[in-house]
């Protein structure tokens, strides 16, 4: 999604962060900061089987509910979870506010974190 640079002013007049900001954070943070969580409408864990994740996954989204989140694998393959998907995983589920203009993002991992919600 191309963002305009009026729109990015207006983000950045709003929340006071650039969007280029929160889009590198969306993408590469497992941890999305306290202090810039209100930048995001949704910012959630939750653990799930890989096989039922796999299943949910279509062309690189992740669909929940109405939902469509892009896919990224944080220091884990779509491979590992392949070869095993009796394994379980946890999905960190974000998205920010509509006026940065960026992409949903679910960063899916087989470390063992904390859970905060479930599916």
């Amino acid at each position: 999604m191309k963002q305009s640079n009026t729109s990015a002013i207006l983000a950045i007049r709003k929340h006071g962060v650039a969007p280029s900001i929160i889009h590198y954070v969306a993408a590469n943070n497992w941890n999305i900061h306290p202090n810039i969580q209100d930048c995001f409408d949704v910012y959630f864990l939750s653990r799930i089987n890989a096989g039922k994740l796999l299943a949910m996954v279509f062309e690189g989204q992740l669909v929940r509910g109405e939902d469509k989140y892009v896919v990224l694998y944080h220091r884990c393959t779509r491979g590992q979870l392949l070869a095993d998907k009796s394994i379980e995983v946890v999905v960190s589920f974000r998205q920010a506010k509509p006026e940065y203009g960026i992409p949903a993002y679910a960063l899916v991992s087989i470390q063992n974190i904390t859970t905060t919600g479930d599916f």
